[in-house]
């Protein structure tokens, strides 16, 4: 096999050209990729560090050799549900197949955001040239079929040293890392800022209604329709919605709602009751973009739900992203849930350890994302079928 030196090039320059490659992948050797062909699989995260690791990152890195227990990371580009997912998979799964964990720069990143985490190893820190120094192999290649995750099982133990396992584009492998919560939940730590934020909204919210428990409903819509699509999938709609509160109004009595979406609007206009508030997380986020000495500084936000948050700069950089770091931490704090599509909200629901609700047969052929939530075998989470609704 050729060196990989010359059967690649930096993405760097694979980037500027990328809309000429072939739509075929090929295997090149015993499941090797090329650079090309692995930024193909990996879709929206390149194997790029260059622009967007300090330089302090990589210090400390060195080659890896080929004695070298094999490294599994993943280079997926996406949201903040996108990227827990990456790290809870790549977390659980490196220890059961006997590989070495290691996160990208941008994961740590962004989940730093959120969180307290722990020292962690980050990819160009632990490896000084992980896009063209080492073999990459996709998980598939080196592991087999997902349903060999729990048992560790090893198809290529030849990978097993000196290569970079790669796991596909946006790993989701709940009925792997289901088995690990309790332990992920501690390195998944709120910062406190956003614990104080939540804690905050929910008190309030408790102290206006009355009720002692609350009830997060997350409903996504905007931008996974179109992917629901690709499933022969539909969005649920009020009936879901309404049927999955009225049995948490039954089985609690002493209950409040409390709304997340990215969707406010239609959240507003379709789910409208006496027990039911939204988050005042984007009136927040609008709030902080005005000048300190602005007269509207002193509106009310969200029927002062927030009345005791006075200082806007308590929560720093959480008020970026548009805030979907303050939203999570609203679905965390929750006793239970209501849940709709995507990792986002499924992440509300592991995190706060409450008991929820998913819809279930919205779709011709079952996403992934889905399949896996079924696999795991959760026994917090309920799955209501949307056509006996």
């Amino acid at each position: 096999m050729e060196p990989i030196e010359t059967r690649s090039k930096c993405v760097k320059n694979f980037l500027s050209s990328k809309e000429n490659l072939s739509p075929e992948i090929e295997m090149t050797g015993r499941g090797d990729w090329t650079l090309s062909q692995l930024h193909h699989n990996l879709g929206s995260g390149p194997c790029d560090f260059d622009e967007e690791t300090p330089a302090h990152v990589r210090t400390m890195c060195k080659p890896m050799g080929a004695t070298n227990t094999s490294v599994l990371a993943n280079f997926n580009n996406g949201r903040l549900g996108n990227q827990i997912s990456s790290f809870a998979s790549v977390f659980s799964l490196s220890r059961r197949l006997g590989l070495q964990a290691a996160y990208p720069y941008r994961t740590v990143r962004l989940l730093q955001q959120l969180f307290d985490l722990p020292p962690l190893q980050i990819l160009e820190s632990q490896i000084c040239d992980p896009c063209t120094g080492l073999h990459h192999v996709h998980l598939d290649e080196y592991n087999g079929s997902p349903a060999d995750f729990h048992r560790g099982h090893l198809i290529h133990t030849e990978f097993h040293r000196g290569h970079l396992i790669h796991t596909e584009a946006y790993p989701n492998y709940v009925e792997v890392y289901s088995a690990d919560l309790e332990e992920l939940r501690k390195i998944l730590k709120l910062k406190s800022e956003a614990k104080n934020y939540a804690n905050t909204v929910h008190s309030n919210i408790k102290r206006k209604s009355g009720k002692s428990n609350t009830v997060c409903v997350h409903i996504r819509r905007k931008d996974y329709q179109s992917y629901l699509a690709g499933f022969g999938g539909r969005s649920v709609g009020v009936a879901y919605l309404n049927r999955a509160m009225q049995i948490w109004r039954r089985q609690l009595g002493d209950v409040v709602f409390l709304v997340v979406s990215d969707d406010l609007d239609w959240s507003r206009k379709k789910l409208v009751d006496d027990d039911i508030y939204y988050s005042p997380t984007p009136s927040l986020v609008e709030k902080s973009k005005l000048p300190r000495d602005s007269v509207a500084e002193n509106i009310a936000i969200e029927d002062d739900i927030l009345h005791s948050i006075e200082d806007r700069l308590e929560l720093g950089d959480l008020l970026g992203n548009n805030g979907a770091e303050l939203d999570l931490a609203l679905l965390a704090a929750c006793n239970h849930s209501i849940n709709t599509f995507g990792t986002f909200g499924m992440w509300g629901a592991l995190l706060s350890a409450g008991e929820s609700i998913f819809p279930d047969n919205f779709y011709e052929n079952e996403p992934p994302d889905h399949r896996r939530m079924k696999l795991a075998k959760n026994s917090n989470w309920t799955f209501l079928d949307v056509n006996e609704i």
